[in-house]
This record gives C-alpha cells, sequence and structure tokens, in this order.
C-alpha cells in the first residue's frame, strides 16, 4: 500500500500523503489509531524499513511489481518523509522535493 501510495504521490493523483491516509481511514477501514499507510509507513516502522522490504520481495520473487517507487527510493535516499513533502517537482525520472 505504501509503494502503491508513493506512486499515486507521483502520478499527482494526490497532493498529499495525508490524502492517502484519509482515504484508507474513512474509505477502507485502515485502524484509525494506525493513521493511515503513508504515516504509518513514516512514523512507525520507518521508510527504509519498507524500502528494504521490498527489495527482499523483489529478490525472492523475481517480480518487478515489487520494485520500490522511484519516490520512496528518493525519500530513503534523501532522509526524508512522507509527511514533509510539501511539492513533488518531476524533472524527466528524477524527482526531488521542495
Amino acid at each position: 500500500m505504501v509503494n502503491e501510495g508513493a506512486k499515486i504521490l507521483e502520478e499527482k493523483m494526490a497532493q498529499r500523503s495525508l490524502d492517502i491516509d484519509v482515504i484508507w481511514v474513512n474509505g477502507y477501514g485502515w485502524p484509525v489509531y494506525r493513521g493511515g499507510p503513508m504515516w504509518w509507513a513514516d512514523n512507525v516502522v520507518g521508510l527504509k524499513t519498507v524500502h528494504d522490504a521490498l527489495l527482499r520481495y523483489r529478490d525472492a520473487s523475481g517480480d518487478p511489481f515489487w520494485e520500490p517507487a522511484p519516490l520512496l527510493k528518493k525519500l530513503v535516499q534523501d532522509g526524508k518523509k512522507f509527511s514533509l513533502l510539501k511539492k513533488l517537482v518531476q524533472d524527466g525520472k528524477k524527482f526531488s522535493t521542495v
């Protein structure tokens, strides 16, 4: 869910990670006390943990479905969180936080 959420943000289908969390809590029954999948990834398990788990799944299965989204990779590389993402700027295949 977190990786797909990162893709949704990249595609600008949602403006903030909070928008995704609201949909999951109010629309799909994600437990309110967990704050939504994006908040959970940011504040409970950490984006690096999510990123590394995706790589393990990809390597074990050989399925590119598990490849971490470019935005998730960038945030992990920069040591940032979804919640600190104010604006997403797309420059070709590169994403940067502004």
